[in-house]
């Protein structure tokens, strides 16, 4: 299965460009001047899921940076 496998920084990387992908569509919510009420949603969503990922990320810098990665 080794294989198979994906390497750790691979992942931290597509973590990164996801991370950046939403802190483009953040931006463009927040110049927004009138926020139709699924243009907010989405905000709420993009906004949540940018701190999933920087968590995680940070997670993955915090376990390599210790000694245990």
């Amino acid at each position: 299965m080794d294989k198979y496998a994906i390497q750790d920084e691979d992942l931290v990387e597509g973590l990164r460009n996801e991370e950046h992908d939403l802190m483009m569509k953040v931006s463009k919510y927040m110049h927004l001047q009138d926020k139709t009420a699924q243009e907010d949603t989405d905000f709420r969503t993009t906004q949540a899921r940018l701190l999933n990922v920087r968590n995680k990320i940070t997670e993955h810098d915090l376990k390599k940076f210790s000694g245990n990665g």
